[in-house]
């Protein structure tokens, strides 16, 4: 199976400074082959994996001229389209991708993948059983397909959710199938998830299973369930799909959290994060006038910048860190570590995790350093947009791994809770950016 878009003839690149150098040569050689549809279909897949999406989709559609190329091109079309959350618009791509290539299995699981986005989970199920999937999400989205999914009930356009604590994660109070929970709210999780001793416990039905990495583990059981409702404030979400992970039952203060609230619950809102008055504020989507209600809650406006997501729940935005601008940032609002610099000192929260081969590229540490793990470091800036932050904490938790890639995108660095808690944090899916109010 292919993977798109179409990058893998343009190489892998370990560093920024290899892909500017490239981005730059083939600038160079457009210029004198501007006829060339092939080279541009190579520009538009760097400027792609430099997460530069607007340019990369303007030289994507300067290549549809080219014939010989036009499949390329738009498998990238409908990439970047998916990433903002232009779920429609990519499908007509797609299918003019799958046209012209209708034996790649691929294809049709990123199709299916866009009608999930829409939570059209019968419209993916059909997809599955046409072309013989045999992943462990198929069962999920069959069982979760037999049903409207993600239906919203409450008669208000509105509800204000108390946040009990803030640090070191939010965490509210939730009902599963009737039943109260503490849960903990983090981006980082794809939708509706839990432990999979509470899960047993309390007799969810398990559908399908596999391995996963996530929270620093490795080829951890991740068992997929669905659940019938879940109640936040006065809303209840029906016919909702989960996971169960291992171990991933948190104690924060006085409350044992069963559950994650993550980007898949929250994408069904207009949702605010108000770390500082402690308020979950979920409106209902596409209308205006509850749109205007929900911002009236809020205070003034101090940064916005536009989002993309990859996959089902990785949000990226664009950043800049101390001073390095137009970075590709993995926004998490999940823990990135908690420690103790200073034996001496406080446990300080990290801000910000960057791997150990971008920290050398840009000189956050010199390659010889002694270093003892975890390691964190001070920042002196990091930013989302125009929005900055100044003497924060990073962190690394060893010297192994690669730089961040998510579908072929060169992620710089995460950001997660200790940034965003000094916010109300507006996740705005309708027009796919983060506001952030004071």
């Amino acid at each position: 199976m292919t993977s798109w878009p179409q990058i893998s003839k343009v190489g892998k690149f370990n560093t920024r400074r290899e892909l500017y150098r490239a981005i730059k040569s083939h600038e160079s050689r457009i210029d004198s082959n501007p006829s060339d549809g092939a080279l541009r279909v190579a520009y538009a897949s760097l400027l792609y994996i430099a997460g530069d999406f607007d340019d990369s989709e303007r030289e994507a559609r300067e290549a549809l001229k080219f014939k010989e190329v036009e499949s390329d091109a738009s498998s990238i079309i409908a990439k970047i389209l998916y990433l903002k959350g232009q779920y429609s618009k990519a499908i007509d791509f797609l299918e003019r991708v799958i046209s012209a290539n209708p034996s790649d299995q691929q294809l049709y699981w990123e199709l299916a993948q866009c009608h999930l986005r829409m939570n059209n989970y019968a419209k993916a199920a059909r997809i599955f059983e046409e072309h013989k999937f045999s992943n462990p999400l198929v069962p999920l989205v069959q069982k979760v397909a037999e049903k409207p999914a993600f239906q919203i009930l409450g008669e208000k356009n509105t509800t204000v959710v108390p946040i009990l604590q803030v640090d070191p994660l939010p965490v509210i109070e939730i009902g599963v199938n009737g039943k109260e929970v503490f849960a903990f709210i983090d981006t980082g999780g794809p939708g509706f998830s839990t432990n999979i001793e509470f899960a047993r416990k309390e007799g969810y039905q398990i559908l399908s299973s596999q391995t996963g990495d996530y929270a620093l583990k490795k080829n951890a059981p991740v068992e997929y369930l669905q659940v019938d409702s879940i109640s936040i404030g006065e809303f209840v979400l029906q016919n909702v799909p989960g996971c169960a992970l291992e171990g991933i039952r948190p104690q924060f203060g006085k409350y044992t959290c069963e559950d994650c609230v993550g980007t898949g619950i929250l994408n069904q809102f207009l949702s605010t994060i108000d770390y500082p008055n402690q308020r979950l504020i979920l409106t209902k989507r596409n209308i205006p006038e509850a749109r205007k209600e929900h911002f009236r809650l809020l205070g003034e406006m101090c940064g916005k910048v536009p989002i993309f997501m990859v996959s089902d729940h990785y949000l990226i935005a664009q950043g800049s860190l101390n001073e390095r601008e137009e970075l590709t940032f993995f926004v998490d609002s999940g823990l990135a570590a908690l420690g103790q610099p200073d034996p001496n000192g406080p446990v300080v929260q990290a801000a910000f995790m960057m791997p150990y081969n971008a920290m050398i590229e840009f000189g956050i540490i010199e390659p010889s350093k002694e270093m003892t793990f975890p390691f964190f470091y001070k920042i002196e800036s990091l930013g989302l947009g125009s929005l900055i932050q100044h003497d924060l904490y990073g962190f690394l938790h060893s010297r192994e791994g690669e730089r961040f890639n998510f579908d072929g995108i060169m992620i710089d660095g995460l950001v997660s809770h200790a940034f965003l808690k000094n916010y109300a944090w507006t996740l705005d899916f309708d027009d796919y950016q983060f506001i952030f109010t004071k």
